[in-house]
């Protein structure tokens, strides 16, 4: 329904998006007019929120961060279960270093969705990053338990165990990676 004007009791009233309207009566007269918001959907609209994610990815992609970031927001604006905008918006916030904020989303991206192996990824390297190896690990760990074929997050293990020493752990996970397509920088 679009925004319109209603008769009701004798005069005009307007009448706005997600406002049900039944009229009673034939035809020509109405003898009562409803307005409610019953059987409205007050959920955000989810497509919009979709569509700005995928609008901030290709912005991303093309290197705008402030405007990837803008579209990030606003699809968590529109859908706060968004998981995977949380995540997106936590990638912006990584590469600017801001790591607080990127960990505060991988986080809410996780609570949305805890079977979201990037989210774990995407965590763990905010911890390696923070020099917190055994919880870079764990989340690695994660991430491959929930999806054994997920390359890169063998790589990014692999990183941590090299660091921590483990070079025959690390040469493997690299291995796994190369298996999996995915090549070590």
């Amino acid at each position: 329904m679009t925004d319109a004007t209603v008769y009701k009791g004798g005069s005009w009233a307007n009448v706005t998006k997600g406002v049900m309207v039944r009229v009673t009566g034939h035809s020509d007269v109405a003898d009562t007019v409803e307005f409610t918001n019953a059987g409205f959907n007050p959920e955000p609209n989810v497509q919009n929120a979709r569509t700005y994610r995928d609008r901030g990815l290709a912005k991303q992609k093309k290197g705008d961060l402030d405007g990837a970031m803008a579209d990030f927001n606003q699809a968590i604006k529109l859908d706060p279960k968004n998981a995977y905008a949380y995540n997106n918006r936590g990638n912006i916030k990584f590469r600017k270093s801001d790591l607080y904020g990127a960990m505060a989303d991988y986080n809410q991206a996780i609570r949305l969705n805890p079977k979201y192996a990037e989210a774990y990824n995407n965590r763990g390297n905010v911890k390696f990053r923070r020099g917190d190896l055994n919880g870079a690990m764990g989340d690695y760990n994660q991430a491959i338990q929930l999806n054994p074929q997920y390359g890169l997050a063998y790589r990014n293990r692999g990183n941590a165990k090299r660091k921590k020493g483990d070079l025959d752990g690390a040469i493997a996970d690299f291995n796994q990676a190369i298996k999996l397509g995915v090549t070590t920088d």
